[in-house]
């Protein structure tokens, strides 16, 4: 089973949170998103694995069961982005010009 580490997000200044990214400080957000849709697809594609390895009798429950939990936790968050953005845009097109 894999060692989880739980990282320290550090505290948030107003200053920092107010500054825009440059480019040259890291990827946008089109990347990010994409990176994180990927990863949700990897999780997904993690489960079904442990899923058919369980079913063929070769495979832990534990580690299913763990692996199923991740893909379901990685799909609410990407679901949730959606909404988020969706709700953005739909602000943004209520603006007046």
């Amino acid at each position: 089973m894999e060692n989880l580490a739980i990282r320290s997000l550090g505290t948030a200044s107003p200053d920092r949170v107010a500054e825009p990214a440059s480019s040259s400080e890291g990827a946008g957000f089109a990347d990010t998103l994409r990176d994180v849709v990927r990863k949700a697809n990897e999780e997904q594609i993690a489960a079904e694995s442990e899923t058919r390895s369980l079913v063929s009798g070769e495979g832990d429950i534990v580690d299913t069961m763990i692996a199923i939990g991740r893909a379901e936790v990685s799909m609410k968050f990407v679901v949730t982005l959606r909404n988020r953005a969706l709700e953005a845009y739909q602000e943004v097109k209520r603006l007046q010009v």
